[in-house]
Parts: C-alpha cells; structure tokens; sequence
C-alpha cells in the first residue's frame, strides 16, 4: 500500500511536530542505572549495619571500622560478588563527600605515594596452585573497580586486605565532614527503614549522582526504538539497517580532520542498492542550545561531503523532544528549512514517513509483502503484479521474496505464499494504520471526536471511526475479514494508540 505524503508548507510542518512531539522517553528514576546504582548502594549500607550498630553513634563511623566491617561481610563471599560489594561502597561514599572516580582514580596513587610513603602497589597471583602476593609498581592511575578487584582478591590475607581498603576509605573520608555525612545518612536510613522509605530517601541523592551517565547513553535511545521499528518491517539488521553510526568519510577543514558520519543510513548493506536515505538523529529533552546550534551548522557541511560522494542521496532528520518545542523551536525551523532536507519524523511518525520515504526511493519491506499477500490473495503472480503496480522493481520484489524465505518470514507451496507470525500479526496492525492514512482526510477541529488522527498529512488529518466500518474493513482483504468477524480491529486500534502512532479524539 502505497503512501504518498503531500509537500508540507514550513507552518503546517511545525505544527505537525508540535502535535506528534514526545517530550522526554524516560526519567533516570526508570533507567537501570539508576536501579543498579541504588540497589548497590543499600547493599553496602547494610553490610555496614552490624559492626556500625545501625550508624547509631557517630563515633563508630571510622575508615577503620567500615574497613573491618566490609571485609568481615565479604569474607566466604566470592570475587564477583565481594568486588560487586565493594563499589557499592565506594558509590555511597562518593555520594556523600561529592568526589567522583574520575578525579579519584588520579589522585589515589599520589596519596599512596606523599602521604603514606607506599612504593609498591599489592597484587593476588597464583603460583604452583598456591595463592601469593605480589608487590607491583605503583600504578598511575587507580580506579574504584581496580581497588575493589584487587581487595576482592586479597581473601587469603585479611590483614593486608584491610590495609589496603582501609587506605582508600581514609583518602575518601579525609576529613570529618564526610564522616559525619557518612554518619547523618546511614542513620537516616536505617531509621527509615522499619517504614519502607529508606530507598525514597536514596533517590534524590541517586538521581544525581548518576543523571551524567545516563544522560549520555540515553541520547541513543531513540535510535534503539527506531531500530525496534525497521526490525518489525522485517529489515534485517546490519543489512538493511546498520547497529551503529556509519561513517561516511572524513574531511579536512583548517588543518583538522573532521569524521562525517549518520545516525542511521537505509539502505544500509543491501545488495543490489545505490540510493540512500541519510537520518541524523537528535532528540533533546531540554534546553541543549549550545551542543543544537553547533549541530545545525554541522548538518549543512555533512551533506554538502556526502553529495560528493553518494549521488542518489536524500536527507532525513530524526527530530523530537521538549527541547525542540522550547527554547530550540528556532533551530528545528532551520533544519526543516534547508532545501535538501527531505523530510523530518519523529519517534511517533516514523512508522508513516519513513516508510513512505523507503517507498519512495523503491526498497521494499518484507512488511509490503505481506500486505499486498493480504489484498490480493496467496498467489505469487497476483502479489508480484500489486508490488511491481505500486513501483517496485521486479528484481526489488524477487529479492526480498528470496531473503523472506531464506530467513523463514514466508514459505512458497507450489503457486501460494505462506507468512509466519510474527510478521504477519505485526503487518496487520501496519496495514490498519496505512488505510487510516490512506482513507484519511482534513477533518474539522470543532468536530474532532470520535475520530482517529495519524501524522505526516499535516494537522487534524484522519478518519472518523465510522469510516473504518464504511471504508476500511470491506478493502482490506483477509484482514479486513479477521477485523470485522474477531473484533480484533479494536484491539489493533488500541495498539496503534497506545503507541503513539494514532491518536484517538
């Protein structure tokens, strides 16, 4: 099914963009950082509580009695879990002097080195099955996970085991502050604890110590959501679609060499394909002005290179967020301004227009077969017609119908083309959006109840639930009949809203 997105004017773009916008995909309170980070951290506080009394006096919070405790907890444990422990401790005392590993990991070795006069550095070995310690030359650089490693490894003798820790732990809490905030939170807790509120308590503290983090593997989920949607049109992964940033050359510019590169190049590997579809990716969830205007500049040099060398080229832009809507609205209307910007989406319209793009440049989905199965029946002369009638190549269509069958998306018995699940569920929910959009017209914002909108055909364009009944079901082929006979076109409906990619007034 063949969806042709109309040329929007800049006005009517934005306004798309603002009705179809999500504003932030997650909060760092839901990311697994976060979870890991805390769980952790309530571990080590409560490997702290026997020798600590609970934190119950102020005078029991020493680097010498956390060492003793810790090593007495860890003590049977294994390596795996012992090191597990001890960075949990390590992340509740950076939580509460506000020091972090990246600077600590510098300055331990010079503490060892000027203040406690160490010239060596210990290390477990094995020899002739018997473990031993060794004496190293003291490292540079000391990170929290090669300490806690190390002390990890060091069970077969406690004594220099906590000699070692407790040297760490006394450079952390160097000063009485930090062991009073050491003290005022581990009391803290353990009073909350009784009434389920000790990790609410952790939580802010938490959040800040690992918003950085997560911040900057959270600029990638976007692209992991988009990737989600290529697989359920069948593309096949590292093939069709590249798993990571494709570089597309590098320039030299003022005596420095700059990488250009894509967030997604479609198609990717397929053999057979010389057009392209470009996609940067930004998504921003706040106010990022300064990192978004270098992008914006950045966007016109990396397509002016890439023109030199891909002639069959188009550029797309993947664009969402509260950011965009904000303080960066400005930036968003240059991209969408740019002449050779051939379209935008976002992550609630991509499964519209970027598949209307592929349609486009003539790449075919194992999902557009399976649709056209659906139309026209199981023959394969009839499906080929319908494909080759809606612009695919016949090699286009011989191709993907060979890759389907090699890698189990469909089977051929003599003349008739079977599909396999999941493939066929998830094309038939893809087929219920495509009529909606197809079906679909500009329809009146006073009367907008009970009607279905989709994006890409500018605002307020959709169809009325009475149209899917009237309109839709009777041309949908054997979908249509499982829609209207199993009542699953209301649960497709559903789906498709809960998804984000229809709305329903």
């Amino acid at each position: 099914m063949r969806l042709e997105l109309p040329k929007l004017k800049i006005e009517q773009q934005m306004l798309e963009f603002d009705d179809w916008i999500t504003p932030t995909l997650s909060e760092i309170k839901d990311s697994g950082k976060f979870r890991s980070e805390r769980k952790q951290i309530c571990e080590a506080l409560d490997a702290l509580a026997g020798r600590t009394k609970c934190f119950a006096s102020l005078e029991d919070s020493t680097p010498a009695t956390i060492a003793e405790s810790v090593i007495g907890h860890i003590t049977g444990k294994s390596r795996d879990d012992s090191a597990r422990l001890l960075l949990g401790l390590f992340s509740l005392l950076f939580l509460v002097t506000g020091k972090s590993d990246n600077n600590c990991k510098c300055q331990f070795p010079i503490y060892l080195r000027d203040t406690l006069k160490w010239t060596s550095f210990p290390r477990a070995a094995i020899s002739e099955d018997v473990n031993i310690l060794c004496k190293t030359d003291l490292p540079r650089i000391l990170d929290d996970t090669t300490i806690a490693k190390t002390v990890a490894s060091m069970s077969f003798c406690p004594n220099e085991q906590n000699v070692l820790l407790s040297a760490y732990l006394a450079f952390l809490l160097n000063e009485d502050v930090y062991l009073r905030s050491l003290w005022a939170l581990g009391n803290t807790y353990f009073r909350l604890k009784p009434e389920g509120l000790h990790e609410d308590f952790l939580m802010p503290m938490v959040v800040y110590r690992v918003r950085g983090s997560v911040s900057a593997t959270g600029g990638h989920e976007p692209e992991a959501i988009l990737r989600e949607r290529l697989s359920e049109w069948g593309l096949q992964p590292g093939v069709d679609f590249n798993t990571t940033d494709v570089v597309v050359g590098k320039q030299v510019l003022r005596k420095k060499t700059k990488t250009r590169a894509y967030d997604f190049v479609l198609p990717f590997k397929t053999p057979g394909w010389e057009s392209r579809i470009f996609i940067q990716c930004q998504f921003y969830a706040g106010d990022s002005g300064s990192v978004s205007h270098k992008n914006v500049d950045q966007i016109r040099v990396t397509r002016d290179f890439t023109k030199k060398s891909f002639k069959n080229s188009l550029f797309a832009e993947y664009l969402d967020g509260a950011g965009y809507f904000a303080s960066l609205n400005g930036d968003l209307r240059r991209i969408l301004q740019m002449r050779d910007t051939h379209l935008f989406f976002q992550v609630r319209s991509s499964s519209v227009k970027l598949r209307a793009a592929l349609q486009q440049i003539g790449f075919l989905t194992p999902l557009e077969v399976v649709h056209a199965w659906a139309l026209k029946g199981d023959s394969i002369s009839r499906i080929r017609k319908a494909l080759v009638d809606d612009g695919y190549a016949s090699a286009e269509c011989d191709r993907v119908l060979a890759d389907g069958i090699e890698r189990g998306a469909f089977s051929i018995t003599n003349d008739s083309l079977r599909i396999t699940d999941p493939l066929r569920t998830v094309s038939r929910k893809y087929m219920l959006l495509d009529f909606i959009a197809i079906a679909g017209k500009k329809l009146d914002k006073d009367r907008m109840k009970g009607t279905l909108t989709v994006p890409g055909f500018g605002p307020s364009f959709g169809v009325t639930l009475s149209a899917i009944v009237d309109d839709v079901l009777p041309n949908a082929g054997v979908f249509g009949r499982e829609w209207a006979t199993g009542g699953s076109v209301l649960k497709d409906i559903e789906s498709l809203v809960q998804s984000g990619w229809i709305e329903q007034r």
